[in-house]
């Protein structure tokens, strides 16, 4: 389009200027398919290969319209050419996005269910460790109760009948007691 609107009537400075612009513009496709394709799934590799005539088409159409444009000579029917050139590479590159976006729905679903997986796992550990807990405490508490051969609150009692001078009482203890 500067091509265009600069016209044959450019310097040499603002022809070199848009030149170089497309310069840039198709080194940089370049190297943005190249990246692409260095992290891309193979779908999109090949999705990407077959763009590539695309590509290739739209930047020698690019190119030449640049220099019609710069030497004034664009016709309209170099422009409809243009045009549709434009429209099959964004058709090309709309296939690839599609893919793209298709590979990143999977890998956020799968995401998602290796994090429920892990907090089933997790809630399953949590679980497991309550319940050592609990009947560690169990069988903690009922082995001190053998031991002992009578409930705490009955022991102090006792404790407390015999510390008040009363040591002719009785005390009932456990069937299994240690002691």
């Amino acid at each position: 389009m500067a091509a265009r609107l600069a016209g044959a009537a450019a310097g040499e400075e603002r022809k070199k200027t848009i030149v170089a612009e497309f310069t840039e513009h198709a080194e940089r496709f370049a190297k943005e398919v190249a990246e692409a394709n260095a992290v891309a799934s193979e779908d999109v590799r090949a999705a990407l290969l077959a763009a590539k005539p695309d590509l290739e088409a739209y930047l020698a159409g690019t190119k030449a319209i640049v220099d019609a444009g710069l030497a004034g000579k664009v016709s309209p029917a170099q422009v409809e050419a243009f045009d549709a050139l434009f429209g099959k590479l964004e058709t090309s590159l709309e296939k690839v996005g599609d893919l793209i976006e298709a590979g990143a729905t999977a890998t956020a679903k799968e995401k998602e269910s290796r994090f429920a997986q892990a907090a089933l796992l997790l809630l399953a550990v949590i679980a497991a460790a309550v319940t050592l807990i609990v009947s560690s405490a169990w069988l903690f508490a009922r082995a001190t109760l053998q031991r002992l051969g009578a409930e705490p609150a009955l022991l102090r009692e006792f404790v407390a009948r015999i510390a008040d001078g009363h040591v002719d009482g009785r005390f009932a203890v456990h069937p299994g007691a240690g002691s």
